[in-house]
């Protein structure tokens, strides 16, 4: 592990056994927070990143033999080390036969792969075990719920609502201004890359210069994004670790326009996604914050695409009607989980 730190480190990427690479430019960073979560990354990259990369291959080969053999059975989910495939009770035997070879022969390793299928009432029972499905144990365990939503498409106005429903709110927007208060390590990262002239007079960030400048430069973001966001992620990470502690809270909500950007969407049971459409965003943004359209379709256009955001959501909100119609669809949706 310490030639796979000291490698990344010089190079500013790693490899998975497969030969994926994966930058880091946090292992360069200057900040020892962010440094240390860098090699964190690296140290994990080799093991589940070369088990994603794995599965991949594999989920490929089985898709392609259920196509061949005019299977009913469908591919449904992969994640990470796991595949999800919705079969038919007689097809049930065949499935396990293509999936167990298909797995086995994915790469050619020194050792063997171990390949393990449960399903139906066996799968919930082994998620169970594990403590891996809170919608499924139930029991008192946090039900842990991802919101996201583009810049104007009314996530605010559905974090009200569920808060008032009794739901604990992570707020990522107080933690992104928690972690770059005066004097933070992020800040001073902050200032070495982009200039002391991001600073206001008295020492604190001018959030407005900044916006300006990384908003109308991709590059610029993403320099921005790997100073900031994996200190808010530690942080998001440990505040889950001690909600889960505690009883008295029925469900924690990560509120993040960028739940998914940052791989928060990993953290949760369910993601929910708070829709509306451009020239919405776009009318709302410049009625509400006073900004001209230009600006407003940048941040727009800085964000991941709506479509690629409901590839990855469990719920998609549709946000185009009133404050009340909104509020009738969360307190439907909040009495089914």
């Amino acid at each position: 592990m310490d030639r796979v730190i000291k490698e990344g480190t010089r190079q500013g990427m790693v490899r998975t056994m497969l030969g994926r690479t994966r930058y880091l430019p946090e292992l360069k960073s200057g900040n020892r927070n962010i440094r240390n979560l860098g090699e964190r990354l690296a140290m994990n990259t080799p093991i589940q990143g070369s088990a994603a990369d794995i599965i991949k291959l594999a989920m490929n080969k089985v898709y392609n033999r259920l196509k061949e053999e005019n299977l009913r059975s469908r591919l449904v989910l992969q994640v990470h080390d796991e595949l999800i495939i919705e079969t038919h009770r007689d097809e049930l035997d065949r499935v396990k036969a293509i999936l167990r070879e298909c797995m086995e022969g994915a790469v050619d390793l020194k050792v063997p792969l171990e390949v393990k299928n449960v399903g139906g009432s066996e799968l919930v029972r082994s998620l169970e075990a594990e403590g891996r499905n809170k919608q499924l144990t139930g029991g008192g365990k946090l039900l842990k719920i991802g919101l996201t939503g583009g810049a104007a498409t009314g996530k605010s106005t559905v974090v009200s609502i569920l808060k008032e429903l009794g739901a604990y709110i992570i707020d990522l927007d107080l933690i992104a201004r928690e972690v770059v208060e005066k004097g933070s390590p992020c800040l001073e990262e902050i200032a070495a890359q982009f200039g002391k002239d991001m600073l206001r007079p008295d020492g604190g960030l001018d959030r407005k210069k900044l916006g300006d400048l990384v908003f109308s430069d991709r590059d610029k973001l993403r320099k921005l994004n790997s100073i900031v966001h994996p200190v808010m992620i530690d942080r998001v990470e440990k505040e889950l670790a001690e909600l889960e502690k505690r009883s008295d809270i029925p469900a924690v909500v990560i509120d993040a326009a960028i739940l998914i950007e940052m791989g928060l969407h990993r953290l949760v049971d369910s993601v929910w996604l708070v829709k509306a459409d451009k020239e919405t965003q776009v009318r709302r943004l410049v009625e509400r914050d006073g900004m001209s359209r230009e600006k407003a379709e940048n941040i727009i256009d800085s964000q991941m695409p709506m479509e690629e955001k409901e590839r990855l959501a469990d719920l998609v909100i549709e946000n185009t009607g009133t404050k009340k119609e909104l509020e009738t669809k969360i307190r439907k949706l909040w009495r089914k989980q």
